[in-house]
């Protein structure tokens, strides 16, 4: 398996067609689009009583900049029901997508 570095994150649905908001953790917010298959995960919560997703494979189909942050259709993802158990899912991305750094450059994952 290879190793993943998570690049964003789900945070809700945006309207009935299987739209979500998301954030991009990355330098440039629109890279992440280019580096697929996207895997997502979450840990289960407690709080909330969402159950873990150990491991979800999707890319995404389209997506858009808005006011405050892009919306992302996914592909197997067709209405707002499939998107709602997506909810705080973390964007895993295989490391090797990552442009390599030079000696004063680090990622985060790396502190």
């Amino acid at each position: 398996m290879a190793d993943r570095m998570v690049v964003g994150r789900i945070r809700s649905p945006y309207g009935v067609q299987g739209w979500v908001w998301m954030d991009s953790f990355t330098e440039d917010p629109a890279t992440v689009f280019e580096w697929t298959p996207w895997v997502l995960t979450r840990p289960a919560d407690t709080v909330s009583g969402r159950p873990a997703v150990d491991r979800i494979e999707t890319t995404p189909e389209v997506w858009k900049l808005r006011d405050k942050g892009y919306v992302v259709r996914l592909v197997g993802f067709p209405d707002r029901a499939g998107v709602e158990s997506l909810v705080n899912c973390l964007i895993e991305v295989d490391q090797s997508h990552l442009p390599q750094l030079n000696n004063v450059e680090f990622y985060w994952r790396d502190l």
